[in-house]
């Protein structure tokens, strides 16, 4: 039997997960790229001269992305003047 408490504690610690970790629909509005963009990435890999896509994570069926991944992705693509 769980207590109370320890009932809290796993909705905050999954409410904290689920913050951190978007499905593919909001990555693709969090970091301004289509759907299909992600899914080709993930089927594909890098092709060619086209921007590869920021790292996923697949638990079972479920593709997840982590928002501090998403932020590194979207820095390394952070363009300078002159380039």
């Amino acid at each position: 039997m769980t207590s109370k408490s320890q009932e809290k504690i796993g909705k905050e610690g999954e409410s904290k997960i689920q913050s951190q970790v978007l499905c593919e629909k909001d990555t693709a509005k969090y970091i301004g790229m289509s759907r299909s963009f992600l899914r080709q990435d993930r089927v594909n890999g890098p092709h060619g001269n086209r921007t590869s896509g920021p790292p996923y994570i697949r638990v079972g069926r479920r593709i997840l992305y982590r928002r501090s991944d998403l932020d590194t992705w979207l820095e390394g693509h952070l363009a300078r003047r002159g380039d």
